[in-house]
Order: structure tokens, then C-alpha cells, then sequence
């Protein structure tokens, strides 16, 4: 009678796994580089070469040396990469227009001096060519407690030359899902060992200091889109280098099944990262390009810094309200 019982639950659960491995796909076809190191699920990945991947590459420091650890899943479905753009406004002002052309009049100019008076010049031309009447307005409108009242009254209102301003690009996130079922002792380890990995590289490394009185990063990860030839996949955007910001696990979502040894039928997780910075067009452009995706030997992300030619603009910029600075100086 227990044999009979036994065998029904072993029935049972080889058939919920079969289901459910037949709606990911995970069942057995092709072939996989059978000399690659790491985690991997399903076990049988590793014996399917053509099979398209997604590889997860954590850079761990906390030895003192680079340690890459890596994980391997078949390429997910529903693949969402998000480009955005940050734009807000400002309002310019009954001047802004005038003050626009002065710029762009000082541009044209070369010297911080000659930028200076061209630009004030042009400034003083385009007041002089207001009517007095605008100009009469604007003052009456700026008086404290009567600027609303006189552009009711007028039904009119100061101008805000409102424009859209650029404030930069958003750090990219990204999420993946995997479900992981153990259709045996050694995938239950993988599994186990897999799920272990991303949990213990979200945290914070204590440079074995109990008192926690610093924290190392957490590793920072490289994350590669692969094809049936384990190239990547050009087809697919690039994704920069990656902190892993979290971590969300279910166990038996399906159906509260364990094997003999305690370990879960299912293991389902999702793993969220953030790029370790805001792209350019420029990085965009050369991802293709740095195998490493920003990740410096030392393992750590690399930082985005000043070229040459911003800083030289920076310069001229400073030279430029220098001597506006000095001007308004010795004016007073």
C-alpha cells in the first residue's frame, strides 16, 4: 500500500514538473558548451550549444582580488529595456527674449571681454525697442500687492516665455523573472546555490569588520544577451554595468510539493538591477564596444568624468562672469 502511495506522489510530481517545464520551454534540444564554469538552470543547458542565454557575471572584490561569478538562464521571454528622457520648463521672464538674443549676439564673439559687451549691447537694443507703454506695464505689474490686480484689470498678462529644458537621462533598471524547478537532487543544489548568489550579492560586504563601521559596494554585475553560438546577441540592446537592487523569491507557487531531502519543487525569483550610471548618446553608441561594459580591472565601475572640451567650456564660462563680476564692481 505505501509503495502504491509512493508512487502516485511520484507520479504526481513528475508530472506537475513535466507540465510545467513543457510551458517554459525547457524541455531537451540542441546542445550547450559543455566546458562552461559556473551555475546554470536548467542542468541540461549546459549540453545545449544553440540555445540562446542570458548570462548574469557578478565582479565579487571582497577577496582582495576579482572573482567573476557567473549564472546562466535560457533567454527569457518578454525582454524590456525602457530609454528615457527627463524635460521640465522654465519660465524666462518679460525679459527672456531679449536676453536670449543678447546670448546668442555674445556667442558669435570670441574673448571673454568682447562676449561681455556684445552681449550687454545687445541686451540694451532689444529694451530700447520696447514701447514705453510695455514697458510701463511690466513696472506697474511688479509692484508688491498690485501685479495681479493691474493684469486683471488690463486682461493681460506678463509674458513667461515658457520653454522646455532639458535635465538629462534617466539611470536605466531592469527586471528579470525566472521559474526553477528541481527535477532532481543535483538541480535542487543548483537552484539552491543559484537563488544563495543573488541574495548574498545584493548586500553589503563588511570587509569581515563585525562592528560594520564600513561597508564595501556590493558587486557590481555585467549582465550579456548570448545567441546559439554563445556570441552576443546583436539584435539586443546593451546593458551597462549593474548593481543588483533586489531580490523577490516565491517557493512552490504552483503547488506546496517538497522533496524527500526538504528542498522546494519550485523556486520562482525576480532580480532587479540599476546601471551603475546615467548613459550618453556616445555610450549608447559604443556598448558593442567594452566587452567589460564599464567595469574597470580592479572590478569596481568606472566613473564618468569631464572631457577636455567641457572643461574648456567650463572655463570660458567662468572668465565670462569674472568679468561681468568686475564690471558690476566698479560700477558700484
Amino acid at each position: 500500500m505505501i509503495g502504491k502511495i509512493t508512487k502516485l506522489i511520484g507520479n504526481e510530481i513528475s508530472g506537475a514538473v513535466s507540465s510545467i517545464t513543457d510551458q517554459l520551454g525547457f524541455g531537451l534540444r540542441g546542445g550547450y558548451d559543455s566546458g562552461a564554469e559556473g551555475l546554470m538552470y536548467p542542468l541540461e543547458l549546459r549540453g545545449q550549444a544553440d540555445r540562446p542565454c542570458i548570462e548574469f557575471t557578478a565582479y565579487d572584490t571582497s577577496s582582495g582580488d576579482v572573482q567573476l561569478k557567473t549564472i546562466w538562464f535560457p533567454c527569457p521571454s518578454g525582454i524590456e529595456i525602457s530609454d528615457q528622457a527627463t524635460y521640465n520648463t522654465i519660465d524666462l521672464g518679460s525679459l527672456g527674449g531679449a536676453l536670449n538674443q543678447a546670448v546668442k549676439a555674445a556667442a558669435t564673439t570670441d574673448g571673454a571681454m568682447n562676449k561681455f559687451k556684445v552681449g550687454s549691447n545687445a541686451l540694451l537694443n532689444q529694451v530700447k525697442d520696447a514701447r514705453a507703454g510695455e514697458i510701463a506695464a511690466i513696472a506697474a505689474m511688479a509692484l508688491p500687492g498690485y501685479g495681479d490686480k493691474l493684469q486683471f484689470k488690463a486682461k493681460t498678462i506678463l509674458n513667461p516665455n515658457t520653454n522646455t529644458t532639458f535635465s538629462g537621462n534617466s539611470v536605466r533598471s531592469f527586471t528579470f523573472a525566472f521559474k526553477m524547478i528541481a527535477r532532481s537532487e543535483s538541480e535542487a543544489k543548483e537552484i539552491q546555490k543559484i537563488h544563495k548568489t543573488f541574495r548574498k550579492y545584493t548586500y553589503a560586504d563588511s570587509n569581515g569588520n563585525q562592528q560594520n563601521l564600513t561597508l564595501r559596494y556590493p558587486p557590481v554585475w555585467r549582465i550579456r544577451f548570448l545567441d546559439g553560438q554563445k556570441n552576443e546577441n546583436k539584435y539586443i540592446p546593451k546593458i551597462y554595468s549593474c548593481y543588483l537592487q533586489g531580490v523577490q523569491s516565491s517557493f512552490n507557487s504552483t503547488a506546496p510539493v517538497f522533496h524527500t531531502d526538504g528542498s522546494p519543487l519550485e523556486v520562482d525569483v525576480s532580480i532587479s538591477f540599476q546601471e551603475t550610471r546615467a548613459l550618453t548618446r556616445f555610450d549608447i553608441e559604443t556598448l558593442g564596444d567594452d566587452e567589460n561594459r564599464g567595469i574597470g580591472a580592479d572590478g569596481l565601475a568606472t566613473e564618468q568624468g569631464a572631457s577636455d572640451a567641457d572643461l574648456a567650456r567650463l572655463n570660458e564660462q567662468e572668465a565670462i562672469w569674472e568679468t561681468v563680476n568686475k564690471s558690476n564692481e566698479s560700477k558700484s
